[in-house]
């Protein structure tokens, strides 16, 4: 079985066609691969986000087995839509003293914020669906929507790999759209980490944003959620024109992370 996650390949849009195909071990191959590139040795904490029936649930994953199975455990409960992980980190180790430890628990307003965020580690460069008045929130994308994303962010991907080098840059699909990720040096998050990284969200929308897809520039902060590798996301009715789909996550076997400056 191949590491690469992500179809790389122009998708084809048939509205009976998944973009992304079911695979064996989703959730152990894209989440791991993905915890690598992320920065995360495999005994750092951290904290999941699961949304169950448009309610948020809590899970405080303490090494990287304990990360893969809680997602999938996520995936049995009834009314799952989808699973998020923190993209930066490591968290304030005192964090984890407030809900049990490896289990999914509800949501008590209580989730990590920005300064609780030790490190930043990675830029998240999200292109989703370009608002439309056909657009409903909570379903899933068409496939014509998500193959709408794919060229810009391809496009992207391809930039930044000439521009940082091949070992920096991480690819996949959202689920609904697709992402690049970048690898960073890490760095203590300041107001000063957070405008850079919005600055160059701005900069990555108006140089490939596209009819139909464009880059989500809220996503600068230091605890930004993306979501979980290798998991499904299950927003609305599971259709043939709007299918749930899983979140893929390709990158190099090597990786190698750029300082935050060169960015913006």
């Amino acid at each position: 079985m191949s590491d690469h996650c992500a179809e790389m390949g122009e998708p084809v849009v048939r509205s009976h066609l998944r973009l992304v195909g079911d695979w064996r071990d989703e959730i152990p191959m894209g989440t791991t691969k993905w915890r690598q590139f992320s920065g995360m040795p495999d005994n750092e904490p951290t904290e999941l986000s699961i949304f169950v029936r448009g309610r948020v649930n809590v899970a405080h994953a303490m090494t990287a087995a304990d990360h893969v199975r809680l997602l999938q455990e996520a995936e049995r409960l009834d009314g799952y839509e989808g699973g998020y992980a923190q993209i930066n980190g490591p968290i304030n180790p005192g964090i984890f003293y407030r809900y049990p430890h490896n289990q999914i628990i509800r949501w008590t307003k209580k989730r990590v914020t920005d300064k609780e965020i030790l490190l930043v580690r990675n830029v998240y460069v999200d292109f989703d669906v370009a608002d439309s008045q056909e657009r409903v929130s909570g379903i899933s994308a068409t496939d014509a929507e998500v193959a709408a994303t794919w060229g810009p962010a391809n496009e992207c991907r391809r930039w930044l790999e000439r521009e940082l080098g091949r070992e920096s840059v991480g690819f996949g699909c959202s689920g609904n759209g697709h992402y690049v990720l970048i690898a960073v040096e890490p760095i203590s998050p300041t107001d000063d980490t957070t405008k850079r990284i919005a600055l160059f969200l701005e900069m990555m929308n108006k140089r490939f944003g596209a009819p139909g897809a464009k880059v989500d520039t809220s996503v600068a902060h230091p605890n930004r959620l993306m979501p979980a590798a290798g998991t499904l996301k299950a927003k609305g009715i599971n259709t043939p024109e709007r299918p749930h789909r899983r979140i893929t996550f390709t990158c190099s076997p090597t990786i190698q992370r750029v300082p935050l400056e060169v960015l913006a």
